[in-house]
């Protein structure tokens, strides 16, 4: 910023009179916010709302006025909601962003426990093989005689015949 633009011309005063702006508030915008002119002029001044009746009805219902201003300031409520809705204690806010949160859907996790496949089990599943939450829910645990069959299975079609392995060395 030049040195110049600190200083405001009659028009510019004039200009933002005519936008509501006095002259006071455009020299705090220009010379101690460092807002660039045509801001300061143009920007309409923020109309201030009086809080406090608003701030004794939520002491009233039991919400600190710090929690108040937060509701209203921070999270953009309106201050009738802001002095209205009770608060919610710190166990049930963690239990809402858990659900949020969830990876894994407490209905599949049920699903498959009914079907009974273990919540690592169904984990791994998602994670390590890519299943969809459905499959990896509903397909049945592959029985470890089974499952050693197939491993079998898989080494005879690489190596070939195992059991000759060991008469080789």
């Amino acid at each position: 910023m030049q040195d110049y633009e600190w200083y405001i011309t009659p028009e510019e005063y004039e200009r933002a009179a005519a936008n509501g702006i006095t002259s006071r508030t455009l020299e705090k915008r220009i010379r101690d916010r460092g807002w660039a002119k045509e801001r300061a002029i143009n920007e309409p001044v923020q109309k201030k709302t009086n809080l406090l009746k608003w701030r004794r009805i939520a002491e009233q219902n039991g919400i600190p006025s710090n929690a108040f201003y937060k509701r209203v300031r921070v999270s953009g409520w309106e201050p009738e909601r802001a002095a209205t809705e009770p608060l919610i204690d710190k166990v049930d806010r963690l239990c809402q962003q858990n659900k949020d949160r969830r990876t894994y859907p407490l209905e599949m996790i049920a699903i498959a426990e009914s079907n009974g496949i273990s919540y690592d089990l169904f984990k791994e599943r998602v994670n390590k093989y890519g299943w969809s939450f459905d499959r990896a829910a509903t397909e049945p645990k592959i029985p470890a005689s089974v499952s050693g069959r197939r491993g079998k299975e898989s080494l005879m079609k690489r190596v070939g015949n195992i059991y000759l392995l060991r008469y080789l060395k």
